[in-house]
């Protein structure tokens, strides 16, 4: 476990995180969607079978496996996308396994398994050649592919954190609502209220005595 006594010390430790990430594939890895979608297509046993093939065969340093949330690929799960090459392995059964990691070990591509567009047939080696991801710009889902969910130093890695620094540092309301106005942060559902707008009508409100609540739909 590591404690931190001061914001201070959170900051420097954030950005070690950052100067010693792996963002930069050093092997290797195979990532599954492990999201609602992805479990019930069966990716809990493609997940299982990956893990077994490498530790029998002591593949450890070798290739990794990162397991993250939706990736927006619902109707190709269970699936295998292999980084770097952008090589996506659609709709796998638990026999089909180890010849993706086969492939990944060796730096070719598995043909009779590659992605292949569902109208036309065409097969896309690199997932990102695809019509329906190359026309995409991703903002909010732009790590959904990067970020294990249950490994908090994989969300370090990518920044996280980093506006709750900028926050403890400068803990002033005013300036924290005029961040969020300026942030063009929305709702995403009904009227896409303006978040910052919302913020600063709670803050404006008198208390009379009583506490004041904030309702958040999740």
């Amino acid at each position: 476990m590591i404690k931190m006594t001061s914001v201070e010390e959170f900051g420097l430790f954030r950005r070690r995180i950052i100067d010693e990430n792996n963002i930069a594939y050093e092997k290797p890895t195979l990532v599954v969607c492990a999201g609602t979608g992805g479990q019930a297509s069966g990716a809990n046993d493609i997940i299982r079978v990956i893990k077994r093939y490498i530790l029998q065969r002591s593949l450890q340093e070798k290739i990794a496996l990162r397991i993250t949330g939706c990736q927006g690929l619902c109707e190709t799960n269970p699936f295998i996308l292999v980084r770097p090459g952008g090589h996506l392995y659609p709709r796998l059964k638990m026999e089909d396994v180890p010849k993706v990691i086969e492939a990944a070990l060796g730096g070719y591509i598995e043909d009779s398994l590659i992605f292949d567009d569902p109208q036309t047939r065409k097969k896309y080696p690199n997932l990102d050649d695809s019509p329906f991801i190359k026309k995409q710009t991703r903002t909010i889902l732009q790590y959904n592919e990067h970020i294990d969910p249950i490994r908090i130093f994989s969300y370090l890695e990518y920044g996280g954190y980093a506006a709750a620094e900028k926050v403890l540092k400068n803990p002033d309301p005013g300036w924290i609502i005029d961040e969020v106005k300026k942030s063009g942060i929305r709702g995403r559902g009904g009227a896409g209220f303006p978040t910052g707008r919302k913020w600063e009508m709670a803050a404006s409100i008198k208390k009379n005595g009583s506490q004041k609540y904030i309702i958040c739909n999740a």
